[in-house]
């Protein structure tokens, strides 16, 4: 398999992207809702299968502080990063997510799909311009057990 010159990112750029997944992780599992919104540009929307877009800097505030009320015990694993550029400022990227839920001594799925992104670079910084969060599972197996002392 051949590398498209075309629609590969400086190595810089790619660090950058890949770092802010990290970001993005770190923050929502910290409970930090306003470091989540601090990494999407003003007009960012967040997307999740079968729900309303959050849009705009306001009701992703609203979104991510009301979600770090409730995101005790998560711990996301975010792998298998794709990035590509659109252009000199714009890239797409794509990443799989799996989340648990650490509660006492056991543990449960919170989430399994992918990011779909579209970065804009702002002011020298990667931002997350878009974010939509597909599904892998039925919502009936989302609080399911993944493991539990017998």
């Amino acid at each position: 398999m051949s590398i498209d010159i075309e629609r590969a990112l400086p190595i810089e750029d790619r660090v950058a992207i890949t770092e802010l997944y990290g970001r993005y992780s770190t923050s929502f599992d910290g409970g930090d809702g306003a470091g989540c919104v601090e990494l999407f540009t003003k007009d960012g929307t967040f997307t999740m299968t079968g729900r309303e877009p959050v849009a705009g800097r306001a009701a992703l505030t609203q979104f991510f502080v009301a979600a770090a009320k409730r995101s005790a015990g998560i711990h996301h694993t975010v792998s298998n990063i794709l990035v590509e550029k659109v252009s000199v400022d714009r890239a797409r990227g794509s990443a799989h997510v799996l989340a648990v839920r650490v509660d006492g001594d056991t543990v449960r799925l919170a989430a399994l799909g992918r990011y779909r992104d579209e970065f804009v670079k702002v002011g020298g910084r990667w931002l997350v311009h878009t974010r939509c969060v597909e599904s892998a599972v039925p919502d009936s197996l989302i609080g399911a057990v993944i493991v539990r002392p017998d």
